[in-house]
């Protein structure tokens, strides 16, 4: 997920506009002017015409709750923790599960 939200900043040319790490404290949308004023933890401000909340919350992982999964053992990963050497195709290929019938999709599906 990582690689493909640098991949659209890169494409769309974003970094020059993003401003990493900065806590906002205050944020006002000003009608007459159509733009933002923003203030962050530092005492910075900034003015823009789009503002987009990026508060992280893809940035804390959160382990399922599935029973069982501390004496589970096979392999399993969460996104925000897949090793660097597996694949995301190799996710998709069908392996015994304890929790399912068959490691085998039903056709269609």
């Amino acid at each position: 997920m990582l690689a493909y939200l640098h991949h659209v900043a890169d494409r769309m040319d974003l970094y020059r506009d993003i401003v990493f790490g900065a806590r906002v404290v205050r944020a006002e949308y000003r009608e007459p002017e159509g733009d933002w004023q923003v203030e962050t933890e530092d005492g910075d401000r900034y003015r823009c015409r789009y503002l987009v909340s990026a508060g992280g919350i893809l940035s804390v992982p959160v382990q399922p709750a599935f029973d069982g999964l501390e004496t589970f053992a096979g392999d399993w990963y969460m996104s925000s923790r897949w090793p660097a050497n597996a694949s995301p195709s190799s996710a998709a290929e069908p392996r015994p599960c304890r929790y399912c019938r068959s490691s085998r999709r039903p056709p269609g599906t």
